[in-house]
């Protein structure tokens, strides 16, 4: 059941009467040799003296206030990680000045009973290695009472074999629990090799003292960790609070801008109605459009989430087997009453396959990219709408001879806030939001949108949708 131990030695309590461990104190001494034992015990006593101000100052030292934790999370600086380092000072000061082969502190967890090394300080490299993962305490442990004497504040000394310490030689082991008031929350083994040293009243006393050190030392370490912890995860709040905020301006933003544009349209349609000239069949279908556009609008104020949840990446699709040439002639068809000075050129396969998608949602996509072009093609200027199969895609290009975008450009034409000093891409600043939800919608069918331009060539918006 015990890891390398064989039965408990020794035992000592660590928070009631101190008692002696193999004390080798003879009654009478001559007097040259009691002076010497004296003097001994006295400079051994201020190295342990000195050992334990080391330690203090360590503690005090490497313990410094923690920053403002709401500048820390309004700043987004990182957390940094708790070290250990002021662990292992504490461990080799503590094995240079109880002169041990040894020594080792870790953590207890009361749930799962596992031993955590913290620190750990040996003579060889192999011993850093045997202490280098978590174990359960019972199999350094040889019975449940033992448990309960460390659970009690007892010392206890093990006499145990190791090839990793002396060539499978005994080696006797001190484990020091680390308490909480009463709760085991730590313990600190020291091993001592081959030959057991005598352990004296004066060296109970010193690891007394420092098992309350490190109890505190302990209890400070866990707590940077708790508080790293609870600041890593208020700022990520933090972040996903900003996050959102941002998603509620752009969705205002958005809402505002489609409103606007889909009055403007109705503004137009009717405005072309007043015309005394136009036909009847030329009214109704004004009349038509109009209709098409408050039902449109009357979509947006329903459901006033729809463009949020598509930044959110939310949003669902309400998917029907329908032909892409088909959405395209009733988007050309209304887009050409309204700008009556562009020429629109359809070219368009003669039979598509067709596909699964959002009628609603793919119209706004072709709109959006066409009304785009159409805002930076000079009038009398032709804009020309391509479809094509490609491979298992529905290819649809939207191209205008006009001025180009420069390359800086072009890379962030689907950004929702573009902010550039190129001149075409500056005056399509309000149309970038359009252009941002087209690429959005084209992404949740499964698609790609990109732009291409160069100056003597024009422009040219292309969005594929897959159909297998």
């Amino acid at each position: 059941m015990g890891r390398d131990s064989k039965e408990l030695h020794h035992a000592a309590p660590l928070n009631g009467p101190v008692l002696s461990i193999d004390s080798q104190e003879p009654d009478q001494l001559p007097a040259s040799e009691a002076a010497l034992a004296v003097e001994q015990e006295d400079r051994r006593m201020q190295e342990v003296l000195a050992s334990l101000d080391v330690l203090v100052t360590i503690l005090l030292q490497q313990y410094p206030s923690p920053p403002d934790t709401l500048v820390v999370i309004s700043e987004g600086a990182e957390v940094e990680e708790v070290e250990s380092t002021i662990m292992a000072r504490c461990v080799e000061c503590i094995r240079q000045h109880l002169t041990c082969h040894a020594a080792m502190l870790a953590e207890f967890s009361q749930e799962a009973e596992m031993v955590s090394p913290l620190a750990c300080s040996g003579t060889t490299a192999s011993y850093v290695q045997y202490w280098a993962d978590s174990i359960k305490l019972n199999t350094i442990l040889q019975n449940p009472e033992q448990f309960q004497c460390l659970c009690a504040g007892e010392i206890l000394t093990l006499e145990l074999t190791s090839a990793v310490l002396s060539d499978n030689h005994p080696v006797h082991r001190m484990i020091i629990p680390i308490l909480r008031q009463t709760t085991l929350i730590g313990l600190l083994f020291l091993d001592y090799g081959v030959v057991q040293l005598p352990l004296k009243l004066s060296e109970i006393a010193v690891i007394k003292s420092l098992s309350g050190m490190l109890a505190l030392a302990m209890q400070r370490d866990q707590e940077q960790r708790e508080h790293a912890r609870i600041v890593s995860t208020l700022q990520a709040a933090n972040v996903e609070l900003t996050r959102m905020n941002t998603l509620k301006n752009n969705f205002i933003s958005t809402i505002n801008h489609e409103f606007r544009a889909v009055l403007l349209e109705m503004q137009k349609c009717s405005e072309l109605m007043r015309d005394e000239t136009l036909s009847l069949d030329s009214l109704k279908e004004f009349a038509v459009d109009i209709h098409a556009d408050t039902r449109r609008l009357l979509y947006m104020i329903n459901d006033l989430a729809h463009l949020e949840r598509i930044e959110a990446d939310q949003m669902d699709i309400c998917l029907e087997w329908l032909n892409i040439n088909v959405l395209i002639t009733v988007v050309v068809k209304r887009i050409r009453a309204m700008y009556p000075h562009h020429h629109i050129l359809l070219r368009l396969a003669i039979a598509l396959p067709i596909l699964l998608g959002d009628r609603e949602k793919l119209t706004i996509v072709i709109s959006n990219l066409l009304r785009s072009m159409i805002e930076f093609t000079p009038e009398g200027g032709t804009i020309t709408i391509n479809s094509q199969v490609q491979e298992n895609s529905v290819h649809v290009s939207i191209h205008n001879p006009g001025p180009g975008i420069s390359a800086s450009g072009l890379k962030r034409i689907f950004e929702r806030c573009a902010d550039t000093a190129d001149r075409v891409v500056s005056a399509m600043h309000e149309r970038n939001q359009e252009l941002s939800m087209a690429q959005k919608i084209v992404q949740m069918h499964g698609g790609q949108v990109w732009a291409e331009s160069s100056i003597r060539n024009g422009s040219t918006f292309h969005f594929t949708i897959c159909f297998a």
